[in-house]
């Protein structure tokens, strides 16, 4: 590890507190969606992932598959129509949304890295004492190695796609 670089020195990024400063009529805002694919995921499946293999689960998850939390995970109102809308803002053919059961690890590793936006409108949970495996709740996966929870630490791993500059 110590030769590899911070992620700081290999891409430009940006934060934002809400997609809404993305989306605005400024002209920065312009070039984005215009240089930018959108990969969206919003309202997973309910349901819960079966058992992870012995030794494969940290304290977060057996948490989230005891059910302790199903009565916070219902579906978020209004969320598939942020994504369409959001989407809406971006080149026709540059956006990706998935939702309900196709909101899975398996089409977030499949797409993530081929956009320069992505926008969850789901689930998390925050782990104060273990940050690396706090969570976005996703659609239940069979794909091996998936098991509905995409963690910081895998999420980190993801390839990003760097912005162009002219």
């Amino acid at each position: 590890m110590a030769d590899e670089k911070f992620l700081l020195h290999r891409y430009t990024i940006s934060y934002l507190s809400s997609s809404g400063q993305l989306l605005d009529h400024s002209a920065a805002s312009v070039d984005i969606r215009k240089s930018a694919g959108l990969f969206a995921m919003a309202n997973p499946s309910a349901g819960r992932p079966g058992s992870p293999a012995p030794g494969q689960d940290d304290p977060l998850k057996r948490h989230l598959r005891s059910g302790m939390f199903d009565a916070y995970l219902a579906p978020l109102p209004r969320a598939e129509s942020e994504v369409k809308r959001i989407a809406s803002y971006f080149p026709r053919g540059a956006t990706v949304v998935v939702t309900g059961t196709n909101a899975t690890e398996a089409s977030y590793d499949e797409q993530a890295g081929r956009h320069r936006v992505l926008h969850f409108c789901r689930h998390a949970l925050a782990s104060d004492t273990q940050p690396f495996y706090s969570t976005l709740i996703l659609a239940p996966d069979s794909a091996p190695g998936h098991d509905g929870f995409l963690q910081v630490f895998e999420i980190l791993r993801t390839r990003c796609r760097p912005t162009l500059s002219s």
